[in-house]
C-alpha cells in the first residue's frame, strides 16, 4: 500500500462538513448520507492532510492543515470551498518558520476566519501562530509565549463574532509542566486569559472549544490527576473560566478517557465527543 497522505472531505447531504486523513489505496468507511469529496492539492505536493473544517453556509466553507514541503518540513494548508470546489489558499508564514501546522479554524462569516497553531523556529521553541481571513487575504499574526522559556500550541477556537474570538490549547515547560491556556481576542488584539487553578492537577490541556455567544464558550480535554487520565471541561462566562464537573467513563483495558472535540448550539446545550485511552474507543457526554 502506498504511503501517500492525501487530504478527503465528506460532505454530510444535509449541509454538514467533516475532514479526514487517508491513506491512498486504503478502504474510506463512509457512514451513511455521507459522500467523499476530493479536496485539493498543493501543486507538486501531494502529501497533506487536513484536520479542521468551518462553515459559514452549506456553500462556503473553509479547511485547515498542513502539508509536507519539498524540505521535509510542513507548510500551511487552507482551502476554501465556494461554488461546489475546493480550492488552495496562499496563507503567508512568519519570517525565519521552519514548520507551519494549522488545527483549527472557525469562521464567523465569509469575510471573518480564524485558523490557529504552531510554527518552529531554529534554537527556539514552538511559537504560537494565528492567521486571520478578512474576506480578501490572510494575515499571520504572533502571540507571546504564556511561560518563557516554554513551548505552546493552541488546539482549538471559536468565534462569536468578528471581535470575539477564544482560542485554546496548552503550554508546557520544565517549571509548569502541562497547563492549559486560552487566548482572547477583542476584535483589536490577542490577550492572555488566566485559568483556574487546581490543586490536585498534575498535567491538563485543552483540545477543542465552542462559544455560542461572547459570555458563553465551553472548553474541553483531558487532565491527569493522581496517575489517572480524566475529562476536562472549563466555561467561560464572558469575564473569567470556571470549572465544570465532567464524567471520565471508563472501559475494560483503557487507562483513561479524553475530550477531543466540543459543539455547543446554544447557551444551555453542549455536546463533547472524546475517546478512551489508549485504546480509542469513542465517547461522547452532552
Amino acid at each position: 500500500m502506498s504511503s501517500r497522505v492525501g487530504a478527503l472531505v465528506e460532505r454530510l447531504l444535509v449541509g454538514c462538513v467533516a475532514v479526514v486523513v487517508w491513506g491512498a489505496g486504503a478502504s474510506v468507511a463512509v457512514g451513511s448520507g455521507w459522500v467523499p469529496i476530493a479536496a485539493a492539492v498543493v501543486p507538486g505536493l501531494p502529501d497533506d492532510s487536513l484536520s479542521a473544517v468551518s462553515c459559514v453556509s452549506v456553500g462556503e466553507c473553509v479547511a485547515v492543515g498542513d502539508y509536507v514541503t519539498r524540505s521535509s518540513g510542513q507548510g500551511p494548508l487552507v482551502e476554501r470551498r465556494i461554488g461546489g470546489r475546493w480550492s488552495v489558499v496562499h496563507v503567508p508564514v512568519p519570517e525565519g518558520a521552519s514548520s507551519v501546522r494549522l488545527r483549527a479554524v472557525s469562521c464567523f462569516s465569509s469575510a471573518a476566519c480564524v485558523a490557529v497553531g504552531e510554527y518552529d523556529v531554529a534554537a527556539r521553541a514552538e511559537e504560537l501562530l494565528v492567521e486571520r481571513w478578512d474576506g480578501k487575504l490572510w494575515a499571520a499574526q504572533s502571540l507571546n509565549l504564556p511561560v518563557a522559556g516554554g513551548s505552546a500550541v493552541l488546539l482549538g477556537v471559536s468565534c462569536a463574532s468578528a471581535s470575539m474570538c477564544l482560542a485554546v490549547g496548552e503550554v508546557s515547560s520544565s517549571s509548569v509542566g502541562r497547563e492549559p491556556f486560552s487566548e482572547l481576542w477583542n476584535g483589536r488584539r490577542w490577550t492572555a486569559v488566566a485559568t483556574p487553578s487546581l490543586a490536585e492537577r498534575a498535567d491538563a490541556e485543552w483540545g477543542a472549544v465552542s462559544c455560542s455567544s461572547g459570555s458563553a464558550c465551553t472548553a474541553v480535554g483531558d487532565q491527569t490527576v493522581r496517575s489517572a487520565r480524566l475529562t476536562f471541561v472549563e466555561r467561560w462566562n464572558g469575564s473569567g473560566w470556571q470549572v465544570q464537573r465532567s464524567p471520565s467513563p471508563v472501559n475494560a483495558g483503557a487507562s483513561g478517557s479524553l475530550l477531543a472535540g466540543v459543539s455547543c448550539p446554544s447557551r444551555r446545550s453542549c455536546f463533547a465527543a472524546g475517546y478512551f485511552y489508549p485504546d480509542g474507543l469513542s465517547i461522547c457526554l452532552r
